[in-house]
């Protein structure tokens, strides 16, 4: 009997990677604090995966534990530890993380960042976790935090109150919505030629040249 072929991720590695592209030239161009735009990432993805591909995609905000690198045993924790030391999961608005649920896949936007959003971190194995893309079926998530085993194992819980707090804020403030907009306009999905460049007007009437972000992706978790 032949292997049962696993479903078709919701985006393709090169969409992802043109999406993450757009998002992060975008955030760095007004020198926001871009690898810890998790919540950008997720609500602005969300946006251009509805609009552009058509998906129910819908942002997800809580504690998140990643296994990136079996070498030098490494997981990233995304919560509050103080509470983790209790051998409790809790996020608030200080200790959370923000990522997109998709027909029923976890789509972590922010991932090819992960080196630059632990750079605060101690050991010099942070420098060396890979720029690769995060889309995960959630039936494949482990039962705990502490039962990640392999690179890509995850373990998600989601915080309803955090979500839709976090989205209510980002959506009442005119200048998220602004770059959400630029984003979905910039945003091609292959095999659509994409623009390598695009001026963005600003309410002082300047104009900035942004340049297509050209970071390559080496792989999925």
């Amino acid at each position: 009997m032949s292997k049962a072929r696993r479903p078709p991720l919701p985006v393709d590695f090169i969409d992802y990677q043109r999406l993450y592209r757009v998002i992060v030239t975008v955030l760095n161009a007004v020198n926001a604090n871009t690898a810890h735009a998790c919540k950008f990432f997720s609500i602005a993805g969300s946006y251009i995966l509805s609009e552009i591909h058509g998906l129910d995609a819908k942002p997800r905000f809580g504690s998140a534990f990643y296994r990136v690198d079996d070498k030098n045993d490494l997981i990233l924790a995304f919560t509050d530890m103080d509470a983790f030391q209790r051998r409790e999961i809790c996020s608030h608005s200080e200790a959370f993380h923000a990522w997109i649920e998709c027909n029923g896949v976890v789509i972590d936007l922010l991932a090819p960042l992960f080196r630059e959003n632990q750079q605060a971190g101690i050991h010099d194995s942070l420098r060396l976790i890979p720029r690769k893309m995060f889309q995960r079926p959630l039936n494949k998530m482990s039962n705990s935090p502490f039962d990640l085993t392999r690179e890509g194992d995850f373990f998600l819980t989601i915080n309803p109150t955090l979500t839709n707090e976090m989205t209510m804020e980002f959506m009442s403030k005119y200048m998220n919505m602004d770059l959400a907009t630029i984003c979905k306009h910039w945003y091609k999905p292959s095999p659509k030629l994409m623009q390598s460049q695009l001026e963005m007007g600003c309410d002082d009437g300047t104009v900035t040249l942004m340049k297509l972000d050209k970071t390559e992706l080496i792989g999925m978790w």
